[in-house]
């Protein structure tokens, strides 16, 4: 996608639409540049007075402009009448027509979403699932598509790709909850547009275009396997990973961390025995007390540490490759991530997968919540997580769950999957 696209000004004023040809003619001039009639309480758009150009609209005051519209009208008039016309936009394409196309539209979207990346205010990750969405819809529908010409068919035909598409990191159809995801930074890119006026609104989705109900998210988890690991096969993960990956399993099963946020974690976060690290993912602060064992894994991992390939931007990062980089790197349109290819060849080599379906390192992460869980005390662990607490109680509580209970969560967790004393592989 160009980055040389800037978001357009708004449509022009009402006092800079044209006069009527003659005070008789059946259509009016719309502020969205078009020749409209208002049939049965809807406005359909028949012709161009303007168009858009370099995102401001621009006045084309020419006759066959409004004689075509209304030789247009005319002939569809019978067909909107019987009900044979679902759309409002019913001027014929134009080949030379300059209107707002989708390619121009996700860029200027993908510009303002870069410059959110660039301010902190956006991580690279969700860049690059918007900018893999924009490419997806220009595909499918076709990039030089005027939006204005856009209706249900295109987007059910969208929806059906979305299903269709195979999943780049499965090799299999993508599940309920990415084509949902996909849904909602399409409608993301539009909205933006309408936001900013270069999309004359409301965009006719039609029905079928729709994140996947409740019910459908309910089948999919009930079909799919536990994201849980046995004590076991924790401990025999962390006696077969090499001393990088030990310091991250172990990571993932004390405090719940997930493949980013091992990734990110940098020297400052580590304070004595604790861990002070705001979820990379939301930002809420969250404290964990660490395990004897995970100490001694991290202080392992950092004294075979290799000195950073980009000493800026990683002189604080904890945990970095043979090659000084770190373990998940994201690109504009790819990524590379070390955490899930590491752990997965170990999984494979000690036969652990078995045929279960999504586990992964962020298992580790639904284990330690699971048997936290047990403890009964629902808000440390959302504490430890990382989660907001979801009730208006929340935003008065200055301090969170006590140290006391954060450790007593940990410590039951600990004594889980080591055993009651506990012991460093």
């Amino acid at each position: 996608m160009s980055k040389e696209y800037t978001a357009g000004a708004p449509v022009r004023q009402a006092s800079d639409r044209p006069e009527k040809p003659w005070p008789e003619f059946p259509l009016f001039p719309s502020p969205l540049g078009y020749w409209s009639k208002k049939i049965r309480g809807k406005a359909y758009n028949f012709g161009r007075w303007g168009r858009i150009k370099n995102g401001v609209m621009t006045l084309e005051p020419y006759v066959e402009g409004y004689t075509a519209a209304k030789l247009n009208y005319e002939q569809r008039l019978p067909d909107i009448l019987a009900g044979k016309v679902s759309t409002q936009l019913v001027t014929p394409k134009e080949p030379d027509d300059d209107g707002l196309t989708l390619k121009v539209l996700c860029d200027k979207f993908l510009n303002y979403k870069l410059a959110e990346v660039n301010s902190k205010e956006l991580s690279q990750r969700t860049f690059q699932e918007l900018h893999q969405t924009a490419q997806k819809v220009c595909d499918v529908i076709g990039k030089h598509r005027q939006v204005d010409s856009l209706g249900p068919d295109d987007f059910a035909k969208l929806h059906a790709a979305f299903k269709q598409r195979v999943d780049p990191t499965k090799q299999k159809p993508m599940s309920v909850h990415r084509i949902g995801n996909a849904i909602v930074r399409t409608k993301a890119i539009f909205n933006h547009g309408i936001g900013t006026y270069i999309v004359n609104g409301p965009v006719k989705y039609g029905t079928a275009f729709k994140k996947p109900s409740v019910v459908k998210l309910r089948e999919a988890k009930n079909n799919s396997d536990k994201k849980l690991f046995t004590a076991e096969e924790i401990r025999s993960l962390i006696e077969a990973a090499d001393v990088s990956l030990r310091a991250m399993i172990y990571l993932g099963i004390n405090a719940g961390l997930g493949n980013t946020d091992v990734t990110c974690l940098q020297f400052s976060n580590l304070k004595s025995g604790w861990l002070d690290y705001p979820r990379q993912k939301t930002q809420i602060g969250r404290r964990c007390p660490l395990w004897p064992e995970t100490i001694a894994a991290l202080d392992a991992a950092i004294a075979q540490r290799p000195k950073p390939a980009d000493p800026q931007a990683d002189a604080d990062t904890v945990l970095l490759t043979s090659k000084g980089e770190r373990f998940i790197r994201v690109h504009t349109a790819t990524r590379t991530d070390l955490v899930t290819t590491n752990f997965g060849r170990l999984l494979t080599r000690l036969d652990i997968v078995k045929g279960r379906k999504g586990i992964g390192f962020y298992s580790l992460r639904h284990t330690f919540a699971t048997i936290g869980l047990e403890t009964g005390d629902r808000d440390a662990v959302k504490s430890l997580m990382g989660h907001a607490y979801g009730d208006i109680l929340a935003t008065y509580d200055e301090t969170g769950p006590s140290d006391a209970r954060l450790r007593a969560v940990v410590d039951h967790v600990r004594s889980a999957i080591l055993g009651a004393e506990g012991g460093a592989v």
